[in-house]
Order: structure tokens, then sequence, then C-alpha cells
């Protein structure tokens, strides 16, 4: 009997050990920059592609958001510098 104990208690035990081990290997996705959330009331994300003329204050304000917050939730360092072809993420505000 004491050997059944035995082998009963280390089964338990390479049980537990393997769960674990298989939670040590799990993939973590890390945040780069600043989290933005959106603002309240508004959906989305929405995506939009630059074209040839736009400037980040019109795309900004087509989605009734601030140039600013448009810059850092797509982390544009110069809101002058923007590029055609450019997918920038917005929430619809409007």
């Amino acid at each position: 009997m004491k050997k059944l104990a035995k082998f009963a208690t280390i089964s338990f035990v390479s049980i537990g050990l393997l769960a674990g081990a298989a939670q040590v290997g799990t993939p973590t996705v890390e945040a780069k920059g600043p989290v933005v959330n959106a603002p309240a009331g508004c959906y989305g994300p929405v995506y939009y592609t630059v074209k040839y003329g736009d400037t980040l204050s019109e795309i900004a304000y087509k989605y009734g958001l601030t140039t600013s917050y448009l810059a850092s939730l797509n982390n544009i360092t110069n809101p002058n510098q923007i590029y055609v072809g450019q997918r920038l993420k917005a929430y619809n505000c409007n």
C-alpha cells in the first residue's frame, strides 16, 4: 500500500508540474508605445488610408478627433509629415 501511495503522490506532482510547464511558454503580447483608448462616445477603430493632399488635421476633423490625439494614436511624432498610402487608425466620434 505504501508503494501505491508514493506512486499516486508522484503522479499528481508530475501532473501539476506538466500543467505549470504548459503555462510557462505561453507567448505574451506587449504594447509598444503609449496605450491610447477610444474617447467616450466614439466607436471603432476605423482605418483611413492617406491620399495625396490630405493633412492630419483634416483627417482628424473628419473623424471628430483632435490632431494631437490622432498623431499619438498612430505614433506620429511630426504631424506635418504623413505619407500617401499610410494607414491611420482612428475612432469615429461624429
